[in-house]
């Protein structure tokens, strides 16, 4: 996750956004490459309101190794349910 959040050694190999306005829920999907062969997918569920500028807006955020590529990577799969969960972990490992 981090070699993807600082831009180094990845490469977006597919992208997409779809929002259900009924539902009021956009989803944002990537999926990168990382050049030792390891592929992870990212999903991100936003509701669409507005939320204070104070508050983390709550969001479904899920970060997952689809192919390790032969190597043992831990966790394979992390869930935060916020932007700051998911910063704080990453500042953390």
């Amino acid at each position: 996750m981090n070699a993807i959040k600082n831009g180094k050694k990845v490469n977006c190999i597919q992208e997409s956004r779809e929002k259900d306005d009924l539902a009021e829920v956009e989803t944002i999907s990537k999926v990168w490459l990382h050049e030792s062969g390891v592929i992870i997918s990212y999903t991100n569920e936003l509701e669409a309101m507005q939320s204070s500028a104070h508050v983390c807006p709550e969001c479904w955020i899920c970060w997952e190794v689809t192919d390790a590529a032969g190597q043992d990577i831990r966790p394979m799969k992390k869930q935060f349910h916020n932007v700051c969960q998911e910063s704080f972990w990453l500042k953390m490992n």
